[in-house]
């Protein structure tokens, strides 16, 4: 039979599905879904749908009568179940206060990303809500204050209230960010040729640039070392006191 891998998430998915590919046995692997018999989708997130993009495959592979195999982290638990019985989350209430910092703690797949992308999806209209993303989402050909800018209209550039930051002067908001993120030797670098750190810091620092009242930070300081992960949480702390 004919097999098709499409994979979602981090380095050890990729390097997961190139060990079962290396490791087929009577079967034949293909390049596309069309041609396959059995589509195996591997991801971290594969069966909760935290992702759009995990769940937009799921949906346009489910018509075409092909076999589907899931495997990814969390697959043996609540995961399998909640893609079958298409729910996520039951009996569940959620109040933030003004100010308030809250942090979601629990295992792989349980539905961390799901819920923030729910939050973001249904609420962006009521709420100012930035979001920086898990997988960081940024322009990789564009450099690194071209994706800062690239939300913010020039005449509306508003970054929170601090003594280093000109209101008139939007050159020195966007200049302020950079220092705050550590980012100012690689402001004309394309974002395709910076580590994994610094890449989590410009998709921070773009956050910040929107000047929002609700953040949405997912892992935000996974690919940080711990002088960096000192400094961002600083950063995140003293947002909160000017804002509040």
């Amino acid at each position: 039979m004919k097999v098709f891998f499409k994979t979602f998430g981090c380095r050890t998915n990729i390097f997961d599905t190139q060990v079962m590919i290396e490791n087929l046995q009577s079967h034949f692997l293909v390049n596309n879904e069309d041609e396959a018999d059995i589509i195996v989708i591997n991801s971290c997130t594969v069966t909760n749908g935290a992702d759009r993009d995990v769940r937009d495959y799921i949906s346009k592979v489910q018509k075409l009568n092909k076999k589907i195999f899931f495997t990814g982290c969390a697959l043996d638990s609540v995961g399998k179940v909640a893609f079958d019985n298409k729910k996520i989350f039951e009996h569940f209430s959620l109040q933030i206060k003004q100010g308030e910092t809250l942090g979601i703690c629990a295992p792989t797949g349980k539905g961390k990303t799901t819920l923030l992308n729910y939050i973001a999806q249904n609420y962006y209209k009521k709420i100012k809500i930035s979001y920086a993303y898990q997988d960081n989402r940024l322009l990789q050909n564009k450099t690194v204050l071209q994706n800062i800018k690239f939300i913010i209209p020039k005449d509306k550039f508003n970054h929170y209230n601090c003594q280093q930051y000109s209101k008139k002067n939007t050159q020195s908001g966007f200049q302020y960010l950079l220092q705050q993120f550590d980012l100012v030797k690689q402001k004309n670098i394309p974002c395709k040729l910076l580590s994994g750190g610094e890449q989590q810091r410009v998709n921070l620092a773009r956050a910040f640039a929107f000047n929002p009242e609700l953040f949405l930070l997912d892992e935000p300081f996974t690919a940080q070392d711990v002088t960096h992960k000192t400094q961002l949480f600083s950063i995140i702390q003293q947002h909160i006191i000017e804002k509040n």
